[in-house]
This record gives structure tokens, sequence and C-alpha cells, in this order.
């Protein structure tokens, strides 16, 4: 299931599957498949929770895109393209998955390069050409996952674990639940099981549920000797309550001097020292 309530998936990882072929030889053993798994177990830690990372490991890179995989690619929020010369040597299978999901994302304003709207998180593993990897697939430098050698001046990428990809995925995965996390409905993610409410007086906490504002209010009230008129005949809400509720006009006489109370009042029998309901007259008498 996705973060992201409305799409089938959260992330999409577009990838040259010649990129994912490991030192064996097989394809899925390669640097992509650790590389996704890596960012799918970060991300899920920055997120809170369980996230829908797509990675395809059995087209081949060299075909046309499949109708069904250009389906899941315009049903995901985010696009991961892992770019390297491979990656830019296949327009008819990667280009048509990026120009799929900017056809998408337009329509539903999550394509805009130039600012954070832009759902595009490029990771770089080589670089191309008069630095075109800083334009291709999208105007932005993007994670680059690479390093220059100072005195060779090539690039090295990454090794899955080491210092500078755990730094590399940090911030791509921070980058993509803040993503997430702001296109995300407030409903969703509040998700209540009860009604908030916002308090407009009192010590208590600012929101509260409609059951706990009851029950605290009247133990606050109660506490500082506060009276509530009672009447046999009518129902008296408490205040700030979501309903009304039948509130006795006596519960019972002082149990030592005997007498009763027309109003509930909290504050204890001066003479007696019973905290007991008195009506005000006597309590202010005694």
């Amino acid at each position: 299931m996705s973060f992201l309530q409305g799409f089938e998936h959260d992330c999409f990882i577009s990838y040259r599957h010649l990129d994912d072929i490991g030192l064996d030889g097989m394809q899925g053993h390669g640097w992509v498949t650790r590389f996704y798994k890596a960012f799918e177990a970060t991300l899920n830690q920055c997120l809170g929770q369980p996230s829908a990372v797509f990675l395809d490991p059995q087209l081949d890179g060299g075909s046309e895109l499949a109708p069904a995989l250009r389906q899941i690619v315009c049903a995901s929020a985010v696009l991961v393209p892992i770019v390297s010369p491979g990656y830019l040597n296949s327009p008819k299978y990667c280009g048509e998955e990026v120009n799929s999901f900017r056809e998408q994302a337009k329509l539903q304003g999550r394509w805009s390069v130039g600012n954070s709207v832009l759902a595009v998180r490029k990771v770089v593993i080589q670089p191309l050409e008069n630095d075109y990897h800083n334009q291709y697939p999208v105007d932005e430098p993007g994670y680059w996952f690479f390093e220059i050698d100072t005195v060779t001046k090539k690039s090295r990428k990454f090794e899955v674990g080491s210092d500078g990809f755990l730094n590399r995925l940090s911030q791509l995965a921070d980058d993509t639940a803040k993503f997430l996390t702001t296109r995300r409905p407030q409903a969703t993610i509040a998700n209540r099981s009860t009604r908030w409410t916002r308090l407009r007086s009192s010590g208590l906490p600012r929101y509260t549920s409609e059951s706990q504002r009851t029950a605290r209010w009247k133990s606050q009230t109660i506490s500082a000797g506060s009276l509530w008129l009672a009447s046999p005949t009518r129902k008296t809400a408490w205040p700030g309550a979501a309903s009304t509720e039948s509130i006795p006009t006596n519960s019972g006489p002082c149990r030592t001097c005997g007498r009763a109370p027309a109003i509930r009042v909290t504050t204890p029998c001066r003479r007696t020292g019973a905290r007991v309901d008195r009506n005000r007259a006597e309590a202010q008498a005694i």
C-alpha cells in the first residue's frame, strides 16, 4: 500500500537494465537492485511507515515501453531515474517512461522545473558528456552517486554501503519523504478515531477529543469549587459538552449535619470538613 493515497506507487525507479547486471552476469544482481532495497528501507524510516517503491526486474531495457508499465509509471507519485550513458541511449524505453510521467505529472500539478513541486528525484551514477546529466532528463543537478578521481579524472560510482553512498541516499530519501508528506492530504495524515475540537478557554490542552474534554472540564471545575445549576425537569449541558445530560439536583445530604443541597457545590462543609453537595446559601452560611 502506498504512503500517498491516490497513487499505486510512491516511487517508480526508472533505469536501464544493463546497469543492473552483476559481476556474475546475472540480471538483477547489480547496483540498481541493491540501491532499490537500500532506498526503500531508508524512505520507510524517514516516513515512519511503509511506502511502495516500484522496480521492474523483468522487461528488456531495449524494448518499447509496454502499456502495462506505462500505466504503472503514470500511477506513481515520484519518478526516480537512474541516469547513465546506457539510460540516455534508450529513448524507446527509458525516454518513454520519463515522457509518460511528465505528461501525467503536469496534469496533476507535480511537474514544475525549478522548484520543489518537481516530482522527479534524479540519481546520477555516471556522468554524461559535456555534463549533460545536469539537464537530462530534467534541468536539475540531482543526486550524484559518483565521485571524480583527482588523479585519473575519471568517475567512480559509489559502492553500495560506502560512506558516500549512504550520505547521498540519506539526502535522497529525506527529500523524497518531505515531498510525499507535503502532498498528502491533512485528513489522511490525521486519520483520527475521534473528532478533534479546539478549546476556547481554561487551562486544558488546546486540542482534545469530545469525551476527554467533557470529563476533564468536569474534573477541573469541581476541583475549583464551581457550581452547576440543575433542574429535575431539564437537561443541562456541562460547559463545552457535545451533548446534554441530566444533572441531579440532590446527590444526598451531608452525612454529618443532614443538610441537603439544591445546587451542586463541591466545597467541603466548613463545620464537619466533609466534601458534599450543598446549595450556595448554605455553603456561605456555614
